[in-house]
């Protein structure tokens, strides 16, 4: 990418990565409060006047963003984050070269990765398996309530409330609900 390189009277050095802290700080902040007006209860001519002025804050914002890192603005870039929010700023961060990819891609890998492991674990004995699949759910950075509800059944089967091959038949039903789930990401 091209960076554009900013010097100012003011100042005797260059200014590009000052320039491009500030102007992604304005457009995160302006995503979390696009964020949260759309997750609260607003008034209708209240929530009206807020959109418009957050729409062409955002609007200036997201073209200092894209000149400060060297990247290409699009009209579309605004839509992308009002539409969208936070994730909108993470899709335009990746489009502006920022991200090598989207916390939601990262999130539909990591739990491919986890679907994947734990099909090959409940293939095994209890021992060591059981084991594995605690260890995998439980460090996990991805969040889920299949995933809770999995890590408490191994825990019954640790406990030994719950045999092996019962757990395996109940954790390849909610594997398949996480296996759904990556499908609709």
């Amino acid at each position: 990418m091209n960076v554009e390189k900013i010097y100012t009277s003011r100042l005797p050095f260059d200014v590009t990565s000052w320039c491009q802290e500030k102007t992604d700080n304005v457009v995160k902040q302006l995503a979390n409060l696009i964020h949260v007006t759309k997750s609260s209860e607003v008034g209708a001519n209240l929530d009206g006047d807020i959109n418009f002025l957050l729409y062409l804050a955002l609007s200036d914002a997201t073209k200092m963003m894209a000149f400060a890192h060297g990247a290409n603005w699009k009209g579309e870039d605004v839509d992308l984050i009002a539409d969208q929010g936070n994730e909108g700023y993470d899709k335009l961060k990746f489009r502006y070269g920022l991200l090598d990819i989207t916390k939601k891609q990262r999130s539909k890998e990591e739990l491919t990765q986890i679907v994947i492991k734990i099909h090959e674990f409940l293939s095994g004995r209890v021992a060591p398996n059981r084991t594995f699949i605690h260890e995998l759910l439980s460090t996990s950075e991805y969040s889920d309530p299949v995933i809770d509800d999995i890590l408490n059944k191994i825990e019954e089967v640790t406990m030994g409330n719950l045999a092996w091959d019962e757990f395996c038949v109940y954790a390849r039903i909610r594997v398949k609900d996480l296996e759904d789930r990556i499908e609709k990401m």
